[in-house]
Parts: structure tokens; C-alpha cells; sequence
């Protein structure tokens, strides 16, 4: 069944050696004025310390949105949000907003290709390739991120690594598992990210 276009973000796939990411979370924060919504699955980006959504062909990334925590005026509780919704007046001032990403160097990613009229094969596995940020969900906070299949290359700065095709794990009928259109779902890993960078891994 041919594949339809219906980005999911960055979601866990696995480890490099097979193991679960979900407990290879970090802390980060967003700085309580940025008023561009951060969605579960989306790149982010280092700036003045803290994270924002990464941009459409950003290069080196900080790591992958996984939502954030920060004490809410109307709750009188800490609230934990799968997404950040933007600036909001229910932050409690002079508290930080705490955001958790998926930096581990060797984590790895299922996400939909994007920006292509091929299907993305075999040849591809083990070359470099850029992102596009799509349009995210504010009902569900789901990310519309996407690898961009239009800057498949060996290029050093592109931020992911294409690791595998989802078509050797899916089930025949499953979107993204079809290896011979468009819209493929990849697994791919981090190429160009702050840890990777300074640990040389």
C-alpha cells in the first residue's frame, strides 16, 4: 500500500544497541518569553542557553522535545505538558520553565520522509539528511517534523544519519513500511548534535 504523508515528529525508536531511550531524558529550559510553540518530536536548538524549536534546515541541534514542566498560576501545581504552547500567562513568575529532551548521542528515531518524490531506498542507508519543522498539533502537542529527503547527502553539517528503513520492520499495509513510494518512515540517528559533537562519539 502506497504511503501517505502524515508526519509524526521524531518519536523513540531505540539505542544504538537495542536498549529503550525513554529513560535518556535531559534537562533543559526554555526561557519563559519564547512564544513559539515547542511540539512533543520536534529537533530544538541551542540559543543563549536555552532551547526553541529548531528552524527549517537548522544544522547542528541540541536534541529532541519530549515537554516540559513549569508551575502553573491556575493549577497552584506544577503542570507537565507534552508540548510548550508558547508564551503563556499562567507561568508562575521568576520560576523557570524545565523542558526534557532526548539528547543520547546514540538514540535513535522513527520519522517520515518529507520534500521528496522518490522513495527513499536501500543506497540511502548510512548517508546524511537535513529537517523541515511542519506544522504541529496543538490539541495533541504532536510534532509535524519531518526529514527532508530533498538534502540527502554525505554532507558532514546535516543534523540526522539515516540508520535503517522502517519497510524492514513494518508490517506490509503500514504507513511509512512501503519501500517503493514516497513518504517512507526512516530510522534515523543524531549526525551533527552538541553531545555528539563534544564527546566524539
Amino acid at each position: 500500500m502506497a504511503n501517505t504523508f502524515s508526519p509524526i515528529g521524531f518519536q523513540d525508536w531505540n539505542r544504538v544497541e537495542g536498549a529503550a531511550i525513554n529513560s535518556a531524558l535531559a534537562t533543559r529550559y526554555i526561557l519563559p518569553s519564547n512564544a513559539t510553540a515547542i511540539y512533543f518530536g520536534d529537533p530544538v536548538v541551542t540559543n543563549g542557553g536555552y532551547i526553541q524549536q529548531a528552524t527549517t534546515g537548522a544544522t547542528e541541534i541540541a536534541g529532541v522535545f519530549r515537554g516540559c514542566e513549569y508551575y502553573s498560576i491556575a493549577a497552584k501545581q506544577p503542570l507537565f505538558l507534552p508540548y510548550w504552547p508558547g508564551t503563556t500567562t499562567d507561568v508562575q513568575a521568576g520560576t523557570v520553565i524545565r523542558a526534557k529532551i532526548v539528547n543520547d548521542p546514540q538514540a535513535r528515531f522513527l520519522c517520515q520522509v518529507g520534500n521528496y518524490t522518490s522513495a527513499v531506498g536501500i543506497a540511502s542507508v548510512m548517508d546524511n539528511i537535513g529537517i523541515q519543522i511542519g506544522t504541529g498539533t496543538p490539541l495533541s502537542g504532536q510534532s509535524g517534523a519531518y526529514v527532508d529527503g530533498a538534502t540527502i547527502a554525505t554532507t558532514a553539517t546535516l543534523p540526522f544519519r539515516i540508520i535503517d528503513l522502517f519497510s524492514n520492520y513494518g508490517a506490509p499495509g503500514t504507513n511509512g513500511a512501503d519501500s517503493t513510494t514516497p513518504y517512507g518512515y526512516l530510522i534515523v540517528g543524531f549526525n551533527n548534535q552538541e553531545l555528539r559533537n563534544s564527546t566524539g562519539v
